[in-house]
């Protein structure tokens, strides 16, 4: 067990140890927090351990058009609420600390920066409405007083996602588009020394059609970005969302076709997080009532230098039918070798099932789990996390909202694997696109640093567009 499994356990219910299974519950689940209690009210959400500190989980609430952000201490059972306009900001900011007058707030998309500073602290950015009504990027640190304003533009600044590295945060704006990606660099450098650091802004794509659902491969030496890309195809009236990734190590900027199907739709990409040349996702067709499914592409790289997938070329893999599309559609677990999702399945309460893609894959036998025990105690599951083993999740009875925490344990999870995630080394050769010169000044971030766009052409500029094989479809018997 480590650190934090002994000291989560100190704070769980005596359980039952349950018999080794592919998933089971090893301590009966903990209520940490509940709307019931009156400290948090409306429909708690996107529940986040701290992949740093697993003492502090991240949190939000909706009631009605209001988004609100918390960082829960369980330790010291305490909440903290996250808003950008009830805290001293960053230099060059106004200083505001009454409550929004706005008719909606919103403080919302809590990103955990995946490694900590040099001090051993946990920084996270999140997009908050602000002091100017306008969705904009901010950077914190749990225990800090201060929130640094990362974007400042009249249009709206949405889904930061941190590198592997934690020295650059992608996000979607919509400053120059239906969304495009762009890409604050030099974060560990700021982070630092907050109010002497300057960060660049580099536009990465410029498309006609947004981009979404951005996830980065785990390992920092892949420089792999996957994405949601918006696609039109000819005789068509229906545009689908395609999955992409972004090569950010070559010389000129790459996006490799994962799929390519007029007739469905494929988002949220999720990469695995040991093995890290695994990407998950969903695909729904165009017709009418037709089920969400989870597919799984496993990527290598040819002699070409080509992204290609290992598990049928040019094919996807099918790995569960039907599932629940809720904030967390699924969750690759530590170790990398099982995923948890929900079927789609309201008469039975959404059951929650574990699934070993290595079984899946290899076709052996007992590759998709029912987690009994955990749902049959908590039927009303709606979203999810985990870290080492220790389950963070929300579920909605009625009116009420409440967030609880397990541990987990069986073959399906492995929280000992190597934590430095090896797939997919970029093997782009020269330089990395970023350092070539061809930049042009733009306008002022907060905190007084400087901006600078990365200028690219066309509808994707001079971004190259390479498809992976066939037509993805359904794995052949």
């Amino acid at each position: 067990m480590t650190r934090t499994g002994i000291f989560l356990s100190s704070l769980m219910l005596a359980g039952v140890l349950f018999a080794q299974a592919p998933l089971s519950l090893k301590y009966n689940a903990y209520e940490l927090l509940s709307t019931r209690d009156g400290e948090v009210t409306g429909v708690l959400t996107d529940p986040k351990m701290s992949p740093v500190a697993e003492r502090f989980f991240a949190i939000s609430s909706q009631t009605r058009d209001n988004r609100s952000l918390y960082i829960y201490d369980i330790k010291n059972r305490t909440l903290r609420n996250i808003s950008a306009t009830q805290t001293t900001l960053a230099t060059g900011d106004e200083i505001n600390l009454e409550p929004s007058s706005y008719a909606t707030s919103y403080n919302y998309e809590l990103d955990w920066r995946p490694i900590p500073d040099k001090q051993g602290r946990q920084w996270f950015v999140f997009v908050s409405n602000g002091l100017e009504d306008n969705h904009d990027i901010y950077l914190g640190v749990i225990g800090g007083t201060r929130y640094y304003r990362l974007t400042k533009n009249i249009a709206i600044d949405m889904m930061p996602k941190w590198s592997p590295d934690g020295n650059s945060v992608a996000f979607i704006s919509y400053r120059s588009g239906d969304g495009d990606i762009y890409l604050l660099d030099g974060m560990d450098k700021m982070i630092a020394n907050p109010d002497g650091h300057d960060v660049d802004l580099n536009q990465l794509t410029r498309t006609a059609l947004e981009e979404t659902d951005l996830a980065w491969n785990p390992n920092p030496r892949a420089e792999l970005l996957a994405y949601a890309k918006r696609e039109s195809y000819p005789g068509r009236d229906v545009d689908t969302y395609q999955i992409r990734v972004l090569d950010l190590g070559a010389k000129q900027l790459r996006s490799f076709q994962i799929t390519d199907d007029q007739l469905t739709h494929f988002n949220r990409p999720l990469w695995d997080r040991n093995r890290a040349d695994r990407l998950l996702y969903v695909g729904k067709s165009v017709l009418e009532n037709s089920p969400t499914n989870l597919y799984l592409s496993e990527l290598a790289w040819d002699d070409e230098k080509i992204l290609q997938n290992k598990v049928l070329e040019g094919y996807k893999t099918e790995i569960f039918r039907d599932v629940r599309m809720s904030n967390t559609h699924a969750l690759w677990l530590s170790g990398s070798q099982a995923i948890v999702c929900q079927e789609n399945n309201r008469i039975q309460n959404n059951r929650l099932y574990s699934i070993n893609v290595e079984k899946w894959v290899n076709k052996i036998e007992g590759a998709v789990h029912y987690v009994e025990e955990l749902h049959r105690e908590n039927p009303f599951i709606r979203e999810f996390s985990e870290v080492d083993g220790n389950f963070l999740f929300v579920t909605k009875e009625g009116e009420i909202s409440s967030v609880f925490l397990a541990q987990l344990e069986g073959e399906d999870i492995d929280w000992t694997a190597n934590q430095v995630a090896p797939g997919l080394n970029n093997p782009g050769p020269g330089t990395n696109f970023f350092a070539a010169p061809l930049f042009i000044g733009g306008g002022a971030l907060a905190a007084g640093a400087a901006a600078f766009f990365l200028l690219r052409d066309g509808d994707d500029g001079d971004v190259q567009s390479v498809p992976i094989g066939l037509p993805p479809s359904l794995p052949r018997e």
